[in-house]
């Protein structure tokens, strides 16, 4: 069972993305995403990745785990829930000064990296799991065992990634455990909303977090903390 509505939000936000990319690259130059596609311009790095998440896509909604019921209050609800957590941790035990990207080009940036991270810390992952373990899920009916094996083990990828980013950098060794446990429930109920409700509640999620957390309070943290 094919689900239209994702379908056409995926191919929107890849169009979308690869957009923002060319504005910004035109407006503060190349290499903003120098950190994931190294020397590669970026717009061809984000139409790389948003080419493979759609074969990922495409993949996990054929192993029916793309879901259609209503989710979008949820996901903004549970993301904002998140983004005040995250903030009140900043201003007890502050992350570095330059963890985000100032306006206005964290206007342009932030929405490509919400698309670039869904494909690369979820959809491929999801897509892998499913393909190793040979899986296949009825849509819309809910969470077995199978299910929530999947939903953690994805989970993770995004959870590891960013603890261990957070334990290389300048990152007090304290935010480790917050970062890992923030992250992993971040990933869990992202997962679970494409399980039950489809990509645009899961994006919508991100985004609502990444506005939060990196566009307004990124901006405002430099005067507040700093």
């Amino acid at each position: 069972m094919e689900s239209w509505p994702s379908t056409r939000i995926y191919l929107a936000l890849a169009v979308g993305a690869v957009l923002l990319t060319l504005v910004s690259t035109a407006r503060f130059g190349s290499g903003r995403f120098a950190w994931l596609f190294g020397p590669v311009p970026d717009p061809i790095g984000v139409a790389l990745v948003t080419a493979v998440g759609w074969f990922a896509f495409r993949f996990v909604d054929g192993r029916g785990w793309v879901g259609h019921q209503s989710g979008y209050v949820v996901a903004a609800v549970v993301a904002t829930a998140l983004a005040v957590v995250a903030v009140a941790v900043d201003v007890t035990i502050p992350f570095p000064e330059d963890i985000n990207r100032q306006w206005p080009e964290s206007l342009l940036y932030y929405p490509t990296v919400a698309v670039v991270a869904e494909v690369v810390l979820h959809l491929v992952p999801l897509a892998a799991v499913l393909a190793l373990t040979g899986w296949r899920f009825e849509p819309d009916a809910g969470f077995n065992g199978r299910a929530l094996i999947v939903i953690v083990t994805v989970a993770l990828t995004e959870a590891v990634f960013q603890a261990l980013a957070s334990a290389a950098g300048d990152d007090d060794p304290r935010l480790l455990p917050f970062v890992a446990v923030h992250l992993t429930i971040f990933g869990v109920v992202e997962l679970a909303l494409l399980r039950r409700s489809g990509l645009g509640p899961m994006i919508t999620m991100r985004l609502t977090y990444y506005l939060w957390w990196h566009i307004v309070w990124g901006h405002a943290r430099l005067s507040i903390l700093f």
